[in-house]
This record gives structure tokens, C-alpha cells and sequence, in this order.
């Protein structure tokens, strides 16, 4: 390992002290320097030391103030800070600890010491970066699995029922503009976050994975279906979520968040605010929100598509509809929502037609 690529940073008011450490340490590693707090913190955020060297008794701001701030800011958290000071009882010792230094060492330093304990604390921060690393990477394929199976699963739904095609590719882009107005939202702010609204735009292209468990003679059926082929149809919900609870139980379980979602999207998405959906009957906020989602950009696409047993009609017929039933079958507030970016609706659906609309 070549050390002079790792830097450490100085912060002390005392020029004598700071001539006493760069000579100590500057055959060995990248030194910058700073003579008061705020032009530490300064070049921590800006330099990315892997180290730093904090003396304790400063004015205006003093180390424990800056070590205080350095570790409740995202860009210098993770630096190691030792504390050097001539105060050498365990109260003072122990406060520099709480806030976050990994070491308090006492004036006059010990070359050889402090040589030692910077080596040491160099190597473990390597360590863990190495480790964080290597975290993410597995992080990121595990993403690029669930990504590759839930197109792979949305491919099987879509050969058995081939007006899912645009369907599918209409739903995730209804999802993305409703969701890119919900997050900016307070009332949202809680609940929702890029993370998984990234999860949500990606599993709507799930909600009806359970059609591959449904008959031929049913799901591709040109006219309108009985009561009894109906209820026949109306298990698609729940052979969707119990495909997408095996493939969570074998993936990652609940740490699992978008087949966690796509679960709940595919089990729910016809439940209604009222409670006379199905498949159990929920009401209002037990019905879990993407699925809410799921409910208005569904019964919107569907008005405005073409399916083997009628025609498409004009999209503004499918906001006539979502007003006239909300609080009813869909949450008033995502109705809001909806008629907001209602004309980004209508250019989706012209955009990803099965025919001219």
C-alpha cells in the first residue's frame, strides 16, 4: 500500500503544533492544513482527507464543536477524526468520543505513536470503504436480478394475453407522472421517496401477472364475461400474489421491496375506497397506497383501450368516470392528484395506442 496516496488533514490554531505534525507525518502522507474550525469543515467537505488530525482547545469554534459538525454532515461523516489535546481527564475524553472521534490523544504527541495509531485507523477506514463497496455491488446486482425478472414475468403475462403489451408500457408511465407529482408532496413526504417510487413504476407492470392462472376460454373471451366467469377472473389476484410470495420468499424475502411491492400491487389493485372491491374487501388507507395508485391509472387505461370486447373511448370519458366515483371506488385524494397530470394521461395514452384514440 502506497501511504503518500492517503491525505490527512490539520486542524489547529497553533502554527508550532502544526509544523510539529506535517513533520512528523509528510514523508508519508498528503498534508493539508487549516487554522481554525470553520476552515476545517471547509476543506473536509471539499478535500476528502481519509483522516483528520482536530486539536481541541481553539477559539470560536473548538474540536468538539467541529467534530460535532463533521459527524452530522453526509459528506464527512465517515472520516476518521482524532482528537489531540493537552487535556487528559475522562470526562474530556469521553465527551470527544461520544461525538464521534475514534481516538483522543494527549499533547506533547509520540511520533513513532501517532504514526502507529494513523496507520491503523488508514487501514480499518480502508477496510470499511472496501466493505461498503463490495455492499453496493451486491446491492446493485440484486437490483439488476429483480429488474430482469420482473420484465421476464411481465413478458409471460403478456403472451397469454396480448393486450397487455401496451397495457403494461402505458401503466408504468401513468405511474411515473403521478408519482413524480405525489413526491414533492407533503403529504407524501413520509411515504414516498425515489427508492421505491422506482419500486412502484417498476412493479405496476405486474399487477396482472395472475391472468396466466386464468382459463383461455375466460381471459381471451370476445364479449362480455358471466357472473360465474367473472368470479373466475376475479382469482387473478390472488394468483398473483401467490406467485409473487413464492418468488419473495426465494429472493430476499421482505428485504425483497420491489417483489414486496409488486405483491401488494397484484393482490390489491381492485380493492376500492368504499370496501366493495375484491379480493378482501378493504377500505380506504388499509388498502396499501400503490395498489390505490394501481386502481386509477387500471380503470383509466382500460376506458381508453381497445380490448376484444369493445372499443376505446375518448379519455376525457375516463376522467368523467374517475370523478363521478371518487371517495367511492378510488382514493379522493389520488383523484386529485389525477386530474393535475390528467393531460400527461392523455398524451401517453395517444402515444402507446393499441390504436388511434
Amino acid at each position: 500500500m502506497n501511504r503518500k496516496n492517503n491525505k490527512i488533514l490539520i486542524i489547529d490554531d497553533v502554527s508550532d503544533n502544526v509544523k510539529v505534525l506535517v513533520e512528523i507525518l509528510k514523508n508519508e502522507y498528503k498534508i493539508n492544513v487549516a487554522l481554525n474550525g470553520v476552515k476545517g469543515i471547509e476543506l473536509a467537505r471539499s478535500w476528502g482527507p481519509d483522516l483528520i488530525l482536530l486539536d481541541v482547545m481553539m477559539p470560536e469554534m473548538d474540536g468538539y464543536e467541529v467534530c460535532k459538525i463533521l459527524k452530522s454532515t453526509e459528506e464527512t461523516k465517515h472520516i476518521p477524526v482524532i482528537l489531540l489535546t493537552a487535556l487528559s481527564n475522562i470526562k474530556d475524553e469521553y465527551l470527544g468520543i461520544s461525538l464521534g472521534a475514534i481516538d483522543y490523544i494527549t499533547k506533547p504527541v509520540h511520533p513513532k505513536l501517532i504514526r502507529a495509531r494513523i496507520r491503523n485507523y488508514i487501514k480499518l477506514k480502508e477496510y470499511s470503504d472496501n466493505l461498503e463497496r463490495l455492499v453496493n455491488e451486491k446491492i446493485k446486482e440484486i437490483e439488476q436480478f429483480n429488474s430482469s425478472f420482473i420484465d421476464t414475468l411481465a413478458l409471460i403475462a403478456e403472451t397469454r394475453d396480448s393486450d397487455l403489451g401496451c397495457h403494461i408500457e402505458r401503466c408504468k408511465e401513468y405511474a411515473k407522472v403521478m408519482l413524480n407529482y405525489m413526491v414533492k408532496m407533503d403529504k407524501y413526504k413520509d411515504v414516498l421517496n425515489y427508492e421505491n417510487t422506482y419500486d412502484i413504476i417498476k412493479a405496476v407492470a405486474l399487477h396482472d401477472i395472475g391472468k396466466i392462472g386464468i382459463p383461455d376460454n375466460i381471459l381471451l373471451k370476445n364479449g362480455k364475461l358471466t357472473d360465474e366467469e367473472f368470479e373466475v377472473m376475479k382469482g387473478h389476484s390472488y394468483y398473483g400474489y401467490k406467485i409473487l410470495k413464492n418468488a419473495e420468499d426465494k429472493f430476499g424475502g421482505k428485504e425483497n421491496k420491489l417483489l414486496a411491492c409488486a405483491k401488494e400491487i397484484a393482490y390489491y389493485h381492485h380493492e376500492q375506497w368504499d370496501g366493495n372491491g375484491y379480493p378482501l374487501g378493504l377500505k380506504q388507507e388499509d388498502i396499501p397506497l400503490p395498489a390505490r395508485i394501481m386502481m386509477v391509472i387500471d380503470v383509466f387505461d382500460a376506458i381508453v383501450s381497445k380490448r376484444v370486447y369493445k372499443g376505446a373511448k375518448d379519455p376525457q370519458v375516463a376522467v368523467n368516470f374517475i370523478q363521478e366515483f371518487s371517495g367511492k371506488r378510488f382514493d379522493p385524494e389520488l383523484v386529485k392528484v389525477f386530474l393535475e397530470v390528467k393531460d400527461e394521461f392523455f398524451i401517453i395514452a395517444h402515444k402507446y395506442a393499441d390504436e388511434e384514440i
